[in-house]
């Protein structure tokens, strides 16, 4: 009836991640978005920025020998209204002999329109377990 939650739509997009596509993962992306890791802050203005960040992105998870990514944990989803939800969730990468290229917390703002869940903007930080 609703269709898919904020989390099916994370966990859709990190399985098209896996199929190291950028046409795969571009439908998530809500444009304009903006994702904020440790070399800054990136706005996504247009269809042509998303599709260079995809491209970049898969292009880097090539370049590690990116296999595929399991969740730590489950996906803390927290709905601030009926079209705006704020995930966070812990992802290690893997490369294809299994051994860990990545491990970082994710924070995802994500938009529900037309078109279904999106995602808004992205967060990656060091994770660090709360004590």
């Amino acid at each position: 009836m609703g269709g898919p939650t904020p989390v099916d739509t994370l966990t859709e997009y990190v399985r098209a991640f896996e199929t190291l596509d950028p046409a795969a993962v571009l439908p998530y992306y809500n444009v304009p978005c903006m994702f904020i890791t440790r070399g800054g802050v990136s706005e996504v203005a247009d269809a042509a920025v998303a599709h260079t960040l995809a491209t970049d992105l898969v292009a880097k998870a090539h370049q590690y020998g990116y296999k595929r990514t399991e969740f730590l944990g489950p996906v803390d989803c927290k709905m601030l209204s009926p079209t705006v939800a704020v995930l966070r969730v812990r992802f290690r990468r893997l490369n294809s002999a299994d051994r860990v290229i990545l491990d970082l917390g994710f924070m995802y703002v994500m938009h529900k329109g037309d078109e279904g869940w999106k995602i808004a903007v992205v967060t990656a930080y060091e994770h660090t377990p709360r004590a």
